[in-house]
């Protein structure tokens, strides 16, 4: 299988250096291990349905996504449908975490020439959101997504960038705007993702419903141990 793995990547990129490995132990230990000192760690994941997604327990992303000192990238389609000119989208709520996607996001769509989508999701009352409620939120959430790119925006003048407010559950309305990105990235608290939302109920959804690669962004402080 490595070795089949290695022509793989020959086959598309013959001047990539490719090391091949094999190791013994629990995979996701493995893999944080060998991850330590990596830029990316990169796995797949199948497609789970509803019912596997409730009774499967910590799969191979979510654990990695909680305990790898690195980004993490969750691949599920070999071959993704992309917009052109590519797009990267990443999730804002104004945390530390969420700024250290930012600046992953960034450079990602600096290196790859794709468009970057800084993308903010609001909760909003229905009852409310016929009234200004509405236009308050949305005009407070482009304020605040501006201010988190300003200072990237100088750095990578290049990289075109469009705000998006969107409301709901934040893992379902961020998997819907990037469902024909390049990637989609959000922040981790390493045992958590957006601010006030644990990681079962906002990176676990992202690792099953978001159809293009997810890169789940660690804190800078470091990692909870595996």
């Amino acid at each position: 299988m490595l070795r089949e793995a290695v022509e793989f990547v020959h086959a598309r990129h013959p001047g990539l250096v490719v090391e091949a490995r094999s190791a013994d132990g629990p995979r996701a230990r493995v893999l944080v291990e060998q991850g330590a000192d990596a830029a990316l760690l990169v796995v797949g994941a199948k497609r789970l349905n509803v019912a596997e997604q409730l009774f499967t327990v910590s799969p191979l992303g979510v654990t990695l996504t909680a305990h790898a000192g690195c980004p993490v990238v969750v691949a599920r389609e070999p071959e993704h449908a992309v917009d052109e000119p590519p797009l990267v989208v990443v999730g804002v709520d104004g945390s530390a975490n969420s700024r250290d996607a930012m600046a992953f996001a960034f450079e990602e769509a600096a290196v790859s020439g794709a468009r970057l989508r800084a993308v903010m999701v609001r909760y909003l009352h229905r009852e409310r959101a016929v009234g200004g409620e509405r236009a308050d939120v949305e005009n407070r959430s482009r304020t605040e997504l501006s201010e988190a790119t300003a200072g990237w925006r100088e750095k990578y003048p290049e990289v075109e960038v469009d705000y998006r407010v969107r409301y709901g559950h934040p893992a379902r309305a961020l998997a819907h705007t990037a469902a024909n990105a390049r990637c989609l990235v959000v922040g981790s608290r390493g045992l958590g993702g957006f601010r006030g939302m644990l990681l079962g109920s906002v990176s676990h959804v992202l690792l099953h419903q978001a159809t293009c690669p997810l890169i789940v962004v660690p804190p800078r402080e470091g990692i909870a141990a595996y």
